[in-house]
């Protein structure tokens, strides 16, 4: 039971965060001097959007728990040595990198797909932190497959994923995703140039087309889909 008790306790962090956050850009005027050229976010255009957004934060509850418990069989809550650490995190992070490209660009590229489903995250054109669970709830069902893919991979060649490193990685990917819809200029990119920056991604909502990558944007350079 403790590994479905670190699930849920890593689930509150993730929502206190970007409530937080969320909170500072909407409600006060501390990161006003670091916002985006074009960026209008407001209190009445969120809460427009706030049904949604609470009915895709509210799943998770439930569902990391009880998706941790299932599969707890294949989970260690033991902290592995430094280099398994580092390979399942690079292996997490590459193939939901990949996936993430790949249905995002699809989402766009099908039509019908991209009027009926991802159309809706569209709709917050100029977005805050959590509106990156502002989406279709058949666009949030499919997010989860890139990690589950890489999660059978670590199975099969390491034969355990350890959970330290799981919810690590997820408390990394749902904060950059809070921080590429803040619309704030990164402090850090020039740190880490290998990451994509809240302007790569409000340029994609401005545009809406190109810019599918949602962390290291290699993939938009390499298959032509990168604009500025």
């Amino acid at each position: 039971m403790n590994i479905v008790y670190y699930a849920f306790l890593s689930y509150v962090i993730w929502l206190s965060v970007g409530i937080i956050y969320n909170w500072i850009i909407l409600k006060t005027k501390h990161l006003d001097g670091i916002k985006l050229e074009g960026n209008r976010a407001t209190v009445e255009s969120f809460r427009k959007r706030f049904v949604l957004i609470a009915f895709n934060l509210v799943l998770p509850a439930f569902l990391v728990p009880f998706s941790v418990y299932n599969y707890r069989h294949y989970l260690s809550s033991s902290w592995p040595a430094w280099e398994i650490a580092i390979f399942q995190f690079i292996v997490m992070i590459v193939l939901d990198d990949i996936w993430t490209y790949t249905s995002h660009r699809l989402l766009h590229e099908n039509k019908f797909l991209l009027r009926t489903v991802h159309s809706v995250h569209h709709r917050a054109r100029n977005p805050s932190p959590l509106d990156f669970v502002y989406v279709h709830p058949v666009e949030w069902f499919i997010t989860p497959f890139g990690i589950m893919a890489a999660g059978a991979i670590l199975v099969l060649t390491c034969g355990k994923i350890y959970l330290p490193v799981l919810l690590g990685y997820l408390t990394f990917r749902i904060i950059f995703e809070m921080h590429i819809h803040s619309g704030l200029r990164s402090i850090f990119y020039k740190y880490i140039p290998i990451f994509v920056d809240p302007d790569f991604h409000w340029t994609h909502h401005e545009k809406a087309r190109g810019n599918y990558s949602s962390m290291l944007g290699y993939l938009d350079r390499v298959f032509g889909t990168l604009i500025r």
